[in-house]
């Protein structure tokens, strides 16, 4: 299906924050912080213990991904919203 003018400015709306270095720079600095306290939550016992199985390794590097995500997610939107009302 080709693009139509209102498809193509709804998706540049949307990923233009994206391409902002303050929203990526701000989603690091929420995400990292969040993300080792929740691995230390989560998984410091069995890291402390040394057991360090398949399943803990995934999560310790799926915790900080997801935790980004987030993060990228709500930076991006509130900066799409600091936009639309300048």
């Amino acid at each position: 299906m080709p693009a139509t003018a209102s498809t193509s400015t709804s998706s540049t709306r949307w990923f233009a924050p994206l391409r902002e270095p303050a929203v990526w720079l701000g989603a690091v600095k929420v995400a990292v912080p969040v993300a080792l306290l929740q691995i230390a939550i989560n998984q410091g016992d069995h890291l402390l213990r040394g057991e360090i199985t398949r399943a803990v390794l995934a999560k310790t590097l799926l915790t900080p991904a997801v935790t980004l995500a987030v993060a990228v997610l709500s930076a991006a939107t509130a900066w799409r919203a600091r936009r639309i009302s300048l």
